[in-house]
């Protein structure tokens, strides 16, 4: 997907994105939001929580949504 004239998302990676559940109310929960990043067009996110690790929401969520690589914090 390409945003305006300048802006190419294929293969792009959000390296700070923040997803339910977390401390404060988020728009939506990492399974949404990633495949929104893949109908996007990107390759990765990010999924970052104040109160947790990531590391096996990010997996799930790669193991629901093909097309997107798990990136943790």
């Amino acid at each position: 997907m390409t945003i305006g004239p300048f802006i190419d998302m294929q293969g792009a990676v959000d390296v700070h994105l923040h997803s339910e559940p977390d401390l404060f109310p988020r728009i939506a929960d990492d399974v949404g939001v990633a495949r929104h990043a893949a109908s996007l067009g990107l390759r990765a996110i990010s999924l970052k929580c104040h109160s947790e690790r990531t590391t096996s929401r990010a997996y799930m969520t790669m193991q629901q949504v093909p097309g997107i690589d798990r990136k943790s914090t």
